[in-house]
Parts: C-alpha cells; structure tokens; sequence
C-alpha cells in the first residue's frame, strides 16, 4: 500500500503521467510552482530508485487509471514489473514499464475510444499540421463536417447501445471512403469531422456525396432481427489561406447548418452567405 506522501505525489502528478520517459517535462502547481520529471523518476528525488518502483506499482494496483490501463494491457504483464525476464526488478523494467504506460495513455488521449477515430484532441494535432502543410506548399485542403440526422430519435427509441453501434458503422464508412492521407475524427456526440488531403471543390464535394450514399446504403443489424438504417447531413468548406484550423472548421459547421436547415440528407458547399440558423428539431 503506497504511503500518504506517494499518494499526495501521485495526486501531483496525476494521469496521463504524459513525459515520463524519454523527455523532461514540467507539471504547473497551483500557485505558480513546478515540478520536474526526468527518466523514470516518479518521486521526483533526482534519481531513479526503488521508491519510484514502489510508487509506479501503486499506480498501477490502486489508482483508477491503473485499473483502466490493466483492462487495456492486460494485468500480468503490466503488474509483473520485471519486463526484461532477468528476475529483478531494476530501472530498465522501470523504464520500460513507463513506456508502455505513456505509449497507451498518449495514444487514449488522442483516440475516441467508441469509435477509434481521433478525438477532438487528436483532430486538433492532426489538423494543425495538414493546415500549415496546405499554407506552406499552397495545397488544397477541405474540410466535411458531419452529423448524423435525427439520432437523439435513435437512442431514444432503441437505446445507447444501439447508437454507439451507428456510430461505429458510420466510423468504419468514412475509413472505407477515405484515404490514407485524410484526417478523420469523431470530434463529440453524433458530430464527424473528415479533413481531404489535394481535394477541389468539385472532389470535396463528390466524395462527401459518397460518404453520405454509403452511410443511407449501410445497415446496423439489431438483437431483435430489425436493420437499421441513418441518414447524415454534411457541410464541405474549403481551405484558404487565411484560415486556422479553427475556422475551417466553423465553415464547414456552418454548411451543415444549412445542410440540417434545408431537409438534411444532403451535402451543401460553404458559401460567403453562410451563417448559423436555428437548427430543426432533432
């Protein structure tokens, strides 16, 4: 069981334990202070010793995010703690077993766990660089904001687990239908956000019509025999650039405002009159 002063540390550092391994970070405390980490050193001492041992095992045995990290890694090998088979627990067991906590906490962190598409996290790190990307090298780049028609009348008729199965099969669509180099992400609730890597107006608009035939094609097969079948609605923005990443997206909501406005089901392209009407009824 770990001591009140490890419990108080791992408070400070708290989850996702992001840096460290592998680089230096620092953890802003309220009142202006910091606490720095290096390799492995979880106690903050200024080496690596088996109290930070002792400490990484609590926070793997007895915190909730160590519960979480046992269901996705598996309990053996994330409680054994002597990783390179020598019989010993030393800094190298340590320092890989910090890796692999960093490895899946980074990559949770970024990903909607539903769906395995990036989060809103993840679209913003990937997003950023197709941005700078499309400024530098003056490339074409648009963006799909999506949202599936009338899913609060699904949950509240079949239940959330039959939505969180829309939302899997209207995810596995847009891999389908896209390409590797395009950024996909699941960005909250019923809300997709699809960024087009080279795309004119004319491709944007095509495959985001594409994306929308295939979804009303797709069908989710139910417990009790029933197929079920959605329709989206999607706004398509082009880049330019005077845009951050943060107002192409804007542009492409407010074109699925219009796409919702007008009797959903379609694609509408961003236009200078755009802006953001009271949406129908869900």
């Amino acid at each position: 069981m770990a001591s009140d002063a490890q419990r108080k540390q791992t408070s400070m550092i708290d989850a996702p334990l992001v840096g460290l391994v592998g680089r230096r970070i620092e953890k802003q405390l309220p009142g202006g202070q910091t606490i720095e980490f290096t390799l492995g050193d979880i106690n903050g001492d200024g080496q690596i010793d088996q109290d930070d041992i002792e400490l990484l095992r609590h926070l793997v045995e007895d915190t909730p995010i160590g519960q979480f990290l046992r269901e996705r890694m598996g309990a053996e090998e994330l409680m054994a703690c002597d990783l390179n088979g020598d019989g010993s627990v030393d800094q190298g067991d340590l320092a890989l077993l910090c890796n692999k906590l960093i490895t899946e906490l980074e990559h949770l962190s970024y990903t909607d766990e539903l769906t395995g598409l990036p989060n809103r996290r993840g679209l913003k790190e990937k997003g950023r660089l197709k941005v700078l990307a499309a400024r530098r090298f003056n490339q074409r780049l648009a963006c799909l904001a999506l949202d599936i028609d009338h899913f609060k009348r699904v949950n509240d008729t079949h239940g959330h687990d039959v939505g969180d199965l829309v939302l899997r099969k209207v995810a596995d669509v847009l891999r389908a239908n896209s390409r590797n180099s395009d950024v996909l992400a699941r960005i909250g609730g019923e809300e997709f956000i699809v960024l087009l890597d080279d795309a004119s107006d004319e491709v944007a608009m095509m495959l985001a019509d594409r994306i929308r035939t295939r979804i009303a094609e797709a069908e989710v097969a139910l417990a009790s025999g029933e197929v079920l079948s959605v329709t989206v609605s999607i706004g398509v923005a082009p880049y330019d650039p005077r845009m951050s990443l943060q107002m192409l997206i804007k542009q492409a909501d407010l074109s699925l405002y219009r796409a919702k406005h007008t009797g959903r089901n379609r694609v509408c392209l961003s236009g200078p009159g755009d802006s953001a009407p009271a949406l129908p009824p869900a």
